[in-house]
């Protein structure tokens, strides 16, 4: 059973690996601020599955870390300075911005209401998935940590959301399909 998991897990970084460049400020002024989120969930999403497979507990806590530094952003509060780690808006930021300016986008009214309850539904994945790491960095024992990195992969999963599961509830994938482009 753990070789399956671990083959499942390999699998989803391979999937995930091409998502795992950071965006640049500059690239960032140029694509809506949904795309930029969506990039910087899916990095989120790479950061945590490493933490599930480190084979450390350093390993894992860094990883870990990095998961709390993409949602909260350079001026988050549990946020610590990494290597190679730019300034950017923390996702958090960012999908709190984007639930302002949903209102003021062109949009028919059942659109923005369900554009509306997406990003707010995001919101709320993202945040249980920066409570549940935080916790993580707290536990010293492995076999806990490596429980609560599922349940902030599975948050940040279903914050990320796909189209084809059985259970879509949205996420940042749908939410880029209301959006009209370049205006979130």
């Amino acid at each position: 059973m753990k070789k399956n998991a671990l083959v499942f897990l390999l699998v989803v970084i391979f999937a995930w690996l091409p998502a795992a460049g950071q965006v640049s400020e500059g690239k960032a002024t140029e694509q809506s601020s949904a795309t930029v989120a969506a990039e910087q969930l899916r990095l989120a999403v790479y950061a945590a599955t490493l933490a599930l497979l480190s084979p450390t507990s350093a390993d894992q806590r860094l990883h870990t870390q990095q998961v709390i530094n993409i949602l909260e952003g350079a001026n988050g509060a549990d946020f610590v300075p990494l290597a190679a780690e730019g300034d950017e808006q923390g996702l958090l930021d960012r999908l709190t911005v984007l639930l302002r300016r949903i209102d003021r986008l062109d949009l028919e009214p059942k659109a923005r209401a369900r554009a509306r309850f997406i990003a707010k539904s995001v919101l709320l994945l993202l945040t249980f998935a920066r409570d549940e790491a935080l916790s993580v960095l707290e536990t010293h024992n492995r076999e806990e940590a490596f429980a609560g990195m599922l349940k902030v992969y599975a948050y940040l999963d279903a914050a990320l959301g796909q189209a084809g599961s059985p259970v879509y509830l949205g996420g940042l994938t749908l939410l880029l399909r209301i959006l009209p482009p370049g205006t979130g």
